[in-house]
């Protein structure tokens, strides 16, 4: 039995020689020769692919340069931005300044109005005194004080009223 199974490995073992010797006969018979055309053609598409990629790195560099000329027009862009904005807030500051001289200048002007009608109110009383009374002169004060500090105050007052009526 031993011998039965040294030889079926025997025979086993020949039968793949021959298996594999008929494969590399016909993958051998397969084999293509190379020729010089072949070489040309396979050169042609280097170079092509040579050519293709010189065209890309041209683009890729026209784009690099683009970018940095867009790179500076946003810079550019950019401060102008920045002046704009520091322009903006300078002009806020000075509407901030003119707001307050604007309310300054309005109650000056209420000021100023409520001088004028004190005074149009004085000048109408002493336009009723003098058609009330006639009119006055500093002879006439003298008289009809009763005391020194009358005479001082009614002489003040005609003072203050030819000052106001210069006016």
């Amino acid at each position: 039995m031993r011998n039965k199974r040294v030889v079926a490995g025997i025979c086993l073992f020949l039968a793949l020689l021959m298996v594999v010797t008929v494969v590399l006969s016909v993958l051998g018979s397969t084999a293509k020769a190379v020729s010089k055309a072949d070489i040309d053609v396979l050169q042609k598409q280097k170079e092509a692919v040579a050519a293709q990629r010189a065209e890309m790195q041209q683009n890729i560099n026209q784009l690099l340069s683009e970018k940095s000329g867009v790179l500076e027009q946003k810079q550019v862009l950019d401060d102008k931005n920045e002046l704009a904005r520091q322009e903006i807030e300078l002009i806020n500051e000075q509407i901030g300044l003119f707001t307050s001289l604007i309310k300054q200048k309005e109650e000056e002007l209420e000021k100023a109005k409520a001088a004028e009608k004190a005074q149009y109110d004085m000048f109408k009383s002493r336009v009723r005194a003098m058609e009330e009374n006639g009119s006055y002169t500093y002879l006439a004060l003298l008289f009809k004080a009763k005391s020194l500090s009358d005479l001082l105050t009614n002489i003040d007052m005609v003072s203050e009223i030819m000052t106001s009526d210069k006016r």
